[in-house]
């Protein structure tokens, strides 16, 4: 008898070999057995009913099911032993070491835990606790995995785990700046909509008629500062974590917060914050204008940025193989262009490919084109571009068509030929779970956390000792601090308020 079926036997029989039940009125149920609970029992006809998953027909098994000599019954193996799920066996070898360490010793252990996740075809990575530069071979480890990063992550299964000073075993977690960052991004991936992202694209590309003509015709923001702000607050938002995460191939959020001098969403407020300016300024100044345009050429960047990112995990792409601050600028390059390119990948739902993506296609395509002819109406323009309908807008008009249509077309031909999403195989069961707490993205199950929080293990600037950065804060702290106390005794021209002057005029 397999161990399943004892523990079949041991929770379905009484003491007296009855049948246990939990009488529930017409239908019973018997409890849960191994993570599995049974199938519906029905007291009247002593019969279980099952649902056949290959057929998807209701099943009625006999009275095998309660014999108490079932256990030579290679029927009821076939339907009911459920095989292990990789998670589970990767558990389960950690346990197998874990039990036997007392006669091997913790270092022997816990290297054959590194050894049995090799063998399992995991890439492990392990720092010591004496690392004298944490943070750095943590990003060099992120580095490494972005750059040898792909699309299917059974291919890349990797973890990284920390041995402390007696020789054991952690899955390295980091806190601090991703803390919250991963349920925010989360919630701005699931409300992003790409239409919306596309149908402001296209309203706002009527500045560009406008640029330069600052001295003929200025124009204002309107109400645009609280639409990109509030009404399409996702589709600006997160613009860095999406080209990282979807572009670039960073492993995890951690992963992003550690690589990333600021975590702040900075793109977005500064959209806010140029617009607000421009709101306040001087209606028809030239002030007002310039910021205007900066403005919303900024958002426009950033909505086709979005727009691209998404279009390029619905694509399947591999990520951009590149790192640093140079790896940032080509991702940002790749996803605007990805994202004018071929904008109606963007749209959800759109990565499956074939019929549904292209009927996706056409109906949001219909809506943005809907909106960008009511933005042609004077009236709708006062309330986003002020001024922007004495620009010359036929330029902005047949561009945008021309645009419009070319790309439809291109993202149809694609999608058309696109593979179909396929739900995951056993082949691409993973082994080990994602945690974006992780700055490899995933960890191993059954081991315990290290949380540290690498920022506290800052190299800083290589090229300055200790010595130079103190004498060159007290000179900064100095000099900075005089002048802002020489800001109270001189007006914004340099001249000495009368104040101060007929005091000095007063002691000669």
């Amino acid at each position: 008898m397999s161990d399943f079926q004892n523990e079949m036997s041991l929770a379905s029989k009484s003491a007296d070999g009855e049948l246990m039940s939990i009488d529930i009125g017409v239908e019973t149920r018997l409890p849960s057995i191994g993570g599995m609970t049974p199938d519906v029992f029905d007291t009247e006809s002593g019969l279980s009913r099952g649902t056949h998953a290959s057929e998807g027909n209701l099943d009625i098994f006999d009275d095998a099911y309660n014999d108490p000599d079932m256990d030579g019954d290679e029927s009821f193996d076939s339907r009911w032993n459920c095989p292990p799920y990789k998670e589970h066996i990767v558990q389960d070898q950690v346990n197998e070491v874990m039990r036997s360490k007392e006669g091997m010793g913790d270092r022997k252990a816990q290297k054959q835990i590194v050894e049995r996740l090799n063998e399992l075809g995991v890439e492990v990575f392990v720092l010591r606790h004496d690392s004298e530069d944490m943070y750095g071979e943590i990003q060099r480890i992120v580095n490494y995995i972005s750059n040898n990063e792909n699309t299917k992550p059974t291919e890349s299964e990797r973890c990284l785990l920390f041995r402390d000073r007696k020789g054991r075993l952690f899955n390295l977690l980091l806190k601090g700046d991703a803390d919250g960052l991963a349920s925010l991004w989360f919630s701005s991936c699931t409300t992003f909509s790409g239409v919306q992202a596309l149908a402001a694209l296209t309203v706002l590309s009527r500045v560009f008629g406008c640029v330069g003509n600052a001295e003929n015709t200025n124009v204002g923001p309107g109400f645009l500062s609280i639409i990109l702000g509030l009404a399409l607050m996702e589709e600006i938002s997160h613009v860095l974590v999406n080209i990282s995460m979807q572009v670039r191939g960073t492993p995890s959020i951690s992963a992003h917060a550690l690589s990333s001098w600021s975590v702040s969403d900075w793109p977005r407020k500064l959209i806010v914050l140029i617009l607000a300016l421009a709101t306040v300024a001087e209606n028809g100044s030239d002030n007002q204008h310039y910021l205007t345009v900066a403005g919303t050429s900024l958002a426009f960047l950033v909505l086709a940025a979005n727009i691209g990112a998404k279009a390029w995990q619905n694509l399947r792409w591999n990520p951009v193989k590149q790192t640093g601050i140079l790896g940032s600028v080509i991702s940002f390059v790749a996803a605007v262009v990805t994202g004018l390119a071929l904008p109606y990948f963007g749209f959800g739902g759109t990565g499956s490919g074939g019929k549904s993506a292209m009927e996706t296609m056409l109906v949001g395509s219909l809506i943005v084109a809907v909106f960008f002819g009511v933005s042609d109406l004077n009236y709708v323009q006062d309330y986003i571009l002020v001024g922007s309908e004495q620009c010359d807008q036929d330029v902005v008009n047949m561009a945008t068509g021309a645009w419009w249509t070319m790309t439809l077309i291109t993202c149809l031909n694609i999608a058309r030929r696109l593979e179909p999403f396929m739900l995951p195989s056993e082949e691409e069961e993973l082994l080990l779970i994602k945690d974006h707490s992780s700055p490899v993205g995933m960890r191993v199950p059954n081991l315990p956390g290290f949380c540290i929080d690498p920022t506290q293990s800052k190299p800083g600037v290589r090229f300055c000792t200790d010595k130079t950065e103190f004498l060159g804060g007290i000179i900064m702290a100095v000099v900075v601090g005089g002048l802002m106390v020489l800001f109270s005794f001189l007006n914004y021209q340099g001249y000495a308020t009368p104040s101060i002057v007929r005091s000095i005029q007063d002691l000669f």
